[in-house]
């Protein structure tokens, strides 16, 4: 294989390997207990908004999105965040 195609080839793995990965927000949690939200129920509150997000976004949808776009700037990815917020989560990003 020439030079160029091997390059090409590892740019295009990179790229599918990192869209396959899951939105996991960063959190603030000093900034998120100050506004009142309770640090025990993190992981329920996420696997919650996942959830809402899976039911919200067809998961064809969801995988074009995914080869597009990062996990963050997904409409899945994009609720989850929304929805974290709404309850008093402090999502930094």
């Amino acid at each position: 294989m020439s030079f160029w195609i091997k390059i090409c080839s590892l740019i295009v793995l990179l790229f599918s390997i990192s869209s396959c990965a899951d939105y996991k927000p960063v959190i603030d949690f000093r900034g998120s207990e100050k506004k009142g939200a309770d640090l025990e129920r993190y992981d329920d509150d996420l696997s919650s908004c996942k959830k809402l997000a899976e039911q919200t976004v067809p998961n064809a949808q969801h995988k074009i999105e995914k080869t597009l776009l990062l996990p963050e700037e997904t409409e899945r990815g994009l609720i989850v965040k929304r929805c974290l917020i709404g309850r008093g989560w402090s999502v930094v990003r």
